[in-house]
């Protein structure tokens, strides 16, 4: 083995210890970051609470602007944010059908895309349990980004925002849903 080798030797066993250490320290750090990073992601992607519904411009399939307040008399609603081309959105199908469907009468679900294109043909392939918008790229709305999919929200009777997730239901998302609600969801996973 020449000189040369030797040296680039010792410069792959250096980089790869240092692959390991990296790892290794990244591993040990994933579970305290994850919580602090998914809680500055909920702060900086949900409505702030108190943002009212009828913020939210959304227009119908065919054009229709659909009236989002029913008054201090009517149940919550839970507006579900999704996109049609949303990998994380069809895991979630299962679940979010059947939370609306076990909670239909006591609050009303709507779904909320953030695009048109494709809509029509998801909603009806999908057929969802609920009425299906989209936002109108006219009309600006500051209070909500819907930048994130799926978003799961839910606003009071009078239609102002209290609570919201982000994201799969899965683990933690998953189980605060199921507490907030208190139901069952279908277990995918087998």
């Amino acid at each position: 083995m020449g000189k040369t080798d030797r040296v680039l030797m010792v410069a792959l066993a250096a980089s790869l210890l240092a692959n390991v250490g990296l790892t290794f320290m990244w591993r040990q750090s994933r579970g305290a970051s994850s919580s602090l990073s998914k809680s500055r992601f909920d702060e900086r992607t949900l409505p702030h609470v108190g943002a009212r519904l009828d913020e939210l411009h959304l227009l119908g399939l065919s054009g229709e602007k659909p009236d989002l307040n029913r008054g201090v008399d009517a149940p919550p609603t839970v507006a579900y944010v999704l996109s049609p081309t949303c990998r994380w959105c069809e895991l979630n199908r299962p679940d979010i059908d059947s939370l609306a469907t076990q909670m239909r009468g006591r609050y009303r679900f709507i779904g909320v895309s953030t695009t048109s294109k494709g809509l029509a043909d998801y909603v009806a392939q999908k057929a969802p349990p609920f009425p299906i918008y989209y936002v109108d790229p006219s009309s600006p709305h500051p209070s909500f980004q819907l930048s994130a999919t799926p978003e799961t929200l839910v606003f009071s009777p009078g239609g102002a925002f209290v609570r919201g997730w982000n994201g799969a239901y899965l683990d933690d998302t998953k189980a605060s849903i199921l507490s907030f609600f208190g139901v069952a969801l279908p277990d995918i996973s087998k």
